[in-house]
């Protein structure tokens, strides 16, 4: 992005007449997930694409998450709380299915990420954050329950130098749990409404937390505090009121940029506050962003 682009309209790739809800992508892949209940890779070096294959088996509902694994394979989830695994294929081409697991209930799978090398966790409306082993065959290595299961965990991280996850509950609330003892350590209520996303952030040597939520403010936790609460940003408020957040970008430990309903990009110092706010999409939903290179790439509706 930082020379301009020999086609500067894009390439343009016709996967599916439903809407592209989640992806995931690397050094030489992209992958993604539609509402038609199918993926799709897309070939960086050759622009090449293809529909993984499932048969009869497979997802039967919306893919609402996928993750790449370290040995090359994929781990998808669905609106039906299934959850997926795919290996590449014998000629190296496409991806076939490996394993397929049902996971979450009671409204299926909300996120799904990569923790470390093979190991990958999600979680879903039923409550539950499970850690999956990919290695051999995909099987739960760990299943995360608090007491209000009922309550539906909309997205989570994980702070590797602690071993513990963040999860952001629909109640408002954002909870803590080790990786060990498989409990939650901490149970902090911090929005009105849902809180909608969490990311890990490391601030002073230490490893924190910054949440988002309806109410639109985002929240720093500092992990390993008794109280966690450090510092609290409006950012996602104004006198026409609150934008539910979306998600959160950390660029370094002192900054991060988070973004959502309100249509706003903003920009946080955890040293001085909220330093600009970017209003290019006029009214319409952030969906996604990603930041590299010092370039800064959003998308909305």
């Amino acid at each position: 992005m930082e020379a301009p682009p020999t086609n500067p309209n894009g390439i343009l790739f016709d996967l599916s007449n439903r809407n592209i809800l989640c992806s995931f992508t690397d050094y030489d892949r992209i992958i993604l997930g539609s509402s038609d209940h199918k993926l799709y890779s897309i070939d960086k070096q050759s622009s090449s694409h293809r529909c993984l294959k499932h048969f009869n088996n497979g997802h039967k509902d919306w893919v609402t998450c996928v993750a790449g694994v370290g040995s090359g394979g994929i781990v998808s989830g669905c609106a039906g709380g299934k959850i997926c695994a795919w290996k590449k294929d014998a000629k190296g081409t496409n991806y076939q299915l490996k394993a397929e697991e049902m996971a979450h209930f009671k409204g299926g799978t909300t996120a799904l990420k990569n923790i470390n090398f093979d190991i990958v966790a999600s979680c879903g409306y039923d409550g539950r954050i499970i850690v999956w082993s990919t290695e051999a065959k995909l099987h739960a290595a760990a299943t995360l329950e608090s007491k209000d299961s009922e309550v539906p965990i909309l997205d989570f991280d994980y702070c590797e130098s602690n071993c513990l996850i963040a999860s952001a509950k629909r109640n408002g609330f954002v909870s803590f749990w080790d990786l060990e003892t498989r409990k939650i350590v901490a149970n902090r209520k911090k929005h009105c409404g849902h809180a909608t996303t969490v990311k890990s952030f490391e601030y002073m040597n230490k490893c924190c937390v910054l949440s988002g939520g309806q109410d639109g403010y985002v929240s720093l936790f500092d992990t390993r505090s008794s109280s966690n609460n450090l510092m609290r940003f409006p950012a996602h408020r104004s006198e026409n009121g609150a934008g539910a957040l979306c998600g959160i970008i950390t660029v370094n430990e002192n900054t991060f940029f988070s973004y959502g309903a309100d249509s706003i990009i903003t920009v946080t110092d955890v040293r001085k506050g909220i330093e600009h706010r970017f209003l290019s999409h006029q009214n319409n939903f952030i969906y996604n962003v990603i930041f590299s290179n010092n370039i800064l790439i959003s998308g909305g509706g």
